[in-house]
């Protein structure tokens, strides 16, 4: 499993689903702190301090950017393989499907807590910048505990999300299908979390949205919240391993 995970990873030096993993949170952190340094008396509304600095790109990054990404990175990472031939090769390979299917899920895991901990960096850097240079925002102490918390929170609501979308290119071809579903699974989220915030709690892109308010705002339940989003990772993680066990080559062609 160990070789299969270090050939996941080598297959990806110089290739677009890498450069995203810094493209992505780099450019959400640096367009937000443009809104708060040239827009400051539109951020000041939202409230002062590295708190709601830090819930903005929180919010943004697990509702948005991040589905976003993980979409692209698997999309990527798949058609990379189709392009170069790779399909019935790697079932040939000395090692069960499922192994090769987990090998792609846990690269895919590494990526996105590059791309997490990428943000937390650039989130902390652009804190203390607004502080240094912007004192109408009164940013206050810049408490790194709330931003690792959230950062760790954040790559654990990531979870059900990267096997779902390690999954979907194997039934659907092309980019646009995955994009759709990630966006689409946002905007559903959003909009039964208005009627039933219940159910979409419980949904990969719920678990998702509620890492932001369980790491800033104490939220109570967060031991319900670890359970539910282990529980969905593991349950999608055996769904999505046996569909692909079934397959006799990795790409829908």
């Amino acid at each position: 499993m160990g070789r299969l995970l270090v050939a996941e990873l080598l297959k990806l030096k110089r290739q677009w689903a890498s450069a995203l993993t810094f493209i992505a949170p780099i450019s959400q952190a640096c367009f937000l702190f443009l809104f708060y340094w040239f827009l400051e008396d539109r951020a000041n509304p939202h409230g002062d301090g590295f708190f709601t600095w830090y819930q903005t790109q929180g919010i943004a990054w697990n509702l948005f950017f991040m589905p976003i990404t993980v979409a692209l990175i698997a999309t990527l990472t798949w058609d990379m393989e189709a392009m170069a031939g790779r399909g019935k090769h790697l079932f040939v390979q000395p090692y069960s499907r499922q192994a090769h299917f987990f090998a792609k899920t846990m690269s895919h895991f590494l990526m996105m807590l590059v791309a997490t901990l990428t943000l937390a960096l650039f989130v902390f850097s652009g804190g203390l910048l607004l502080k240094r240079y912007v004192p109408t925002l009164d940013m206050g102490n810049p408490d790194l505990a709330h931003l690792l918390r959230l950062t760790m929170i954040s790559i654990l609501g990531t979870s059900p999300l990267i096997i779902l979308h390690t999954w979907i290119p194997i039934r659907l071809s092309g980019m646009v299908g995955n994009l759709v579903i990630a966006l689409g699974g946002s905007w559903g989220t959003l909009q039964l979390a208005e009627n039933h915030p219940a159910v979409s709690a419980w949904s990969p892109w719920g678990m998702a949205s509620q890492a932001t308010s369980f790491a800033l705002e104490g939220k109570a339940g967060f031991f319900k919240f670890l359970l539910g989003c282990l529980g969905i990772t593991l349950l999608l993680l055996v769904a999505t391993t046996l569909d692909f066990r079934r397959r006799d080559t990795p790409f829908n062609d």
